[in-house]
């Protein structure tokens, strides 16, 4: 016999099993469908963007008998640096309006003032700015480690710490340095012994009252929008040079 006329048998299903019918194949949409069913798909993950670890600031404490904020602005907080910006400006506006009133009232502020503003000028000025910024930033500091804790943020103690700060301040100044140096010594020193000699405890009231006036206006310039903060600032520090030269009684004096 040969192959070309060799025909298959019939197909017998053997007895006790039973055929069933053939699956139909299914094709494929992606080759992740012919992966074997034990097999895990990786998933790569999104990918997170670093962000350093950020320090946690310690909790600031809550001062006993906390009440409500008052309307005035914080400048009591001596690690807020900013806030010698406010001091600063309103110093400055402080010293030109105490020039002012020295000029125009001569009668009042007498002959010592007038020559301090005449024969030192600028020096003066500069003086007179740095020592209240140097006495509010003390009053800041006391402030905040004593009495905020206590009495949170209060205008009226900040104003009264303020007063007894530059009282402190005179005291200290003129026990320890003006009234130390002989005459001859310092041409300001030697003034500023004439002055106290002259005024006595005024200029101790005095002082301690523009100081505080100018703990004041720096609250206020604190609340205030940025670009009147410098139109203030420059309009004290345009008349400052006229206020120096502004003429009474006592201006040929120096």
């Amino acid at each position: 016999m040969q192959w070309a006329e060799y025909e298959p048998l019939a197909r017998t299903p053997s007895p006790g099993l039973v055929e069933l019918p053939s699956q139909q194949l299914v094709q494929p949409h992606s080759q992740e469908r012919n992966q074997p069913e034990n097999q895990v798909r990786k998933v790569q993950a999104p990918a997170v963007p670093y962000s350093p670890p950020v320090e946690e600031r310690p909790s600031v404490p809550e001062p006993v008998h906390k009440k409500r904020k008052s309307d005035l602005s914080d400048i009591s907080e001596y690690d807020e640096v900013m806030d010698f910006l406010y001091i600063f400006i309103a110093a400055v506006i402080g010293v030109v309006g105490l020039i002012i009133v020295v000029r125009a009232f001569p009668e009042v502020f007498g002959k010592n003032l007038n020559l301090l503003f005449n024969r030192f000028k600028m020096v003066s000025v500069l003086g007179y700015v740095f020592m209240m910024c140097l006495v509010l930033g003390v009053t800041r500091y006391l402030y905040s480690e004593f009495i905020f804790l206590q009495h949170d943020w209060n205008p009226l103690y900040f104003s009264l710490l303020t007063a007894l700060t530059q009282m402190f301040h005179d005291l200290v100044m003129y026990y320890g340095a003006v009234n130390y140096v002989e005459r001859g010594g310092n041409g300001i020193l030697d003034l500023l012994k004439e002055y106290v000699e002259s005024g006595g405890s005024r200029i101790l009231f005095g002082n301690a009252l523009l100081t505080t006036l100018v703990g004041f206006a720096a609250m206020l310039l604190k609340g205030t929008p940025a670009h009147m903060l410098a139109s203030i600032g420059g309009v004290a520090v345009y008349l400052l040079p006229f206020a120096l030269e502004a003429k009474n009684e006592f201006s040929n004096i120096s």
